[in-house]
């Protein structure tokens, strides 16, 4: 049998793939296994990871990449925690590069190019479809982007609502662990550790206080002063 006759249908899945096709998905249309091979030695597609091929004939583009590392982990995978993000439009991070899918526990896989991270609590609640991708939904993305502790340095707000609720989730997920808020603060953390000194508590509360919560860059819990991140004991909010 011709190639031109699986033309229009590998056509279809290629647009549709962004690119990435899978040798079991050709195989379902009909094509043989070396009717596979020899469009592999003859350049149409290119081997992208184990039995998935990448058509060059398409952009190389981030979602080629994205459905490429789906198809070698089969339907259990998600699109999660940068690239969910990216794929959502989130513009901190529409430059992200890193190719990051979940999947449950149990079910190793390791690509290249791709960080594959094991989680097994995403519910039918959590996923959207987007352009065929099983994709985190935008809160799930925050959660578990926030347990990386990325994300928190970036969507500290004061007053934002929900950050209270939002921030006790990323407490648990993360074992209670606060980022440094900035720049300035994550070098004198780096300067604390550099001198030996024990590892401070971040954004640590205040007590004692009758005008509601107030927190510091670092506090030693072993009765130091608090320190904030311009060099000198400091109180804030």
């Amino acid at each position: 049998m011709r190639m031109g006759v699986f033309e229009p249908a590998i056509s279809r899945l290629s647009l549709a793939q962004a690119g990435g096709i899978g040798r079991g998905q050709l195989a379902d249309l009909g094509m043989s296994r070396s009717m596979i091979d020899r469009a592999v030695a003859d350049g149409r597609w290119k081997p992208r990871h184990s039995g998935v091929l990448i058509d060059d004939s398409r952009p190389a583009t981030y979602e080629r990449e994205l459905w490429a590392a789906f198809l070698a982990l089969g339907p259990k995978s998600l699109v999660g925690f940068d690239s969910s993000a990216r794929t959502h439009g989130l513009r901190t991070f529409e430059r992200a590069e890193v190719v990051r899918m979940a999947r449950p526990h149990g079910l190793r896989g390791r690509l290249d190019g791709v960080v594959v991270h094991q989680i097994g609590d995403h519910a039918p609640e959590h996923v959207v479809d987007i352009g065929g991708l099983p994709v985190t939904t935008p809160a799930r993305t925050v959660v578990d982007l926030g347990a990386m502790s990325d994300l928190v340095v970036a969507l500290r707000r004061r007053g934002k609502p929900g950050i209270t609720k939002l921030t006790t989730v990323l407490d648990e997920l993360a074992s209670g662990d606060v980022p440094p808020e900035s720049l300035l603060e994550r070098k004198v953390l780096d300067a604390i550790r550099g001198a030996g000194l024990p590892e401070p508590a971040f954004q640590a509360g205040l007590p004692g206080r009758a005008l509601g919560p107030r927190l510091v860059d670092f506090a030693f819990l072993d009765g130091s002063k608090p320190m904030g991140a311009v060099g000198m004991p400091e109180m804030r909010r």
